[in-house]
């Protein structure tokens, strides 16, 4: 845990199919490519993954989640967590871009994707980030990537 109570974690992308397009792929593919490596942290930490790029009016939500408690079948908690890809931070990285107007949407569409699984009965509801900064080779080093997930950025 980081002192902000965020995870962080290093992801190595030795592979050079892999590192030629992180380097190349549109804002779009590498959007979706991030939402890939996102959603295989998640499962690896335990999370079920509900949906994915689920459409609302006005919206989209990348990843919905549940954690189950250890008693009776209903989510403990149930996240959309909001996956941002960048290859630099020269236009700040995913914590700046969840504006209040991004955080509205969010919310609303949390609330519509709810209203769409009635049988969706979580305890609690939140809003995480997760914000993956792609780097590019340096000193010797592959292409790699940070990965680092935030609670309730909402």
């Amino acid at each position: 845990m980081g002192t902000d109570g965020s995870t962080q974690t290093q992801l190595c992308l030795d592979d050079d199919y892999v590192s030629a397009f992180v380097g190349s792929c549109s804002t779009q593919l590498l959007g979706r490519w991030g939402e890939d490596r996102a959603a295989e942290w998640l499962v690896r930490q335990g999370v079920v993954i509900v949906d994915r790029n689920w459409r609302f009016r006005g919206g989209e939500l990348d990843i919905v989640t549940t954690m189950n408690s250890s008693v009776g079948n209903s989510p403990t908690v149930c996240a959309v967590v909001e996956v941002k890809t960048r290859r630099t931070q020269f236009f700040g990285g995913g914590v700046e871009a969840i504006t209040r107007k991004k955080q509205q949407t969010l919310r609303r569409g949390m609330s519509q994707w709810l209203t769409a699984h009635p049988d969706v009965h979580p305890q609690f509801i939140r809003i995480d980030l997760i914000d993956i900064a792609v780097h590019p080779p340096s000193d010797g080093m592959p292409w790699r990537c940070s990965l680092e997930h935030f609670e309730e950025v909402a």
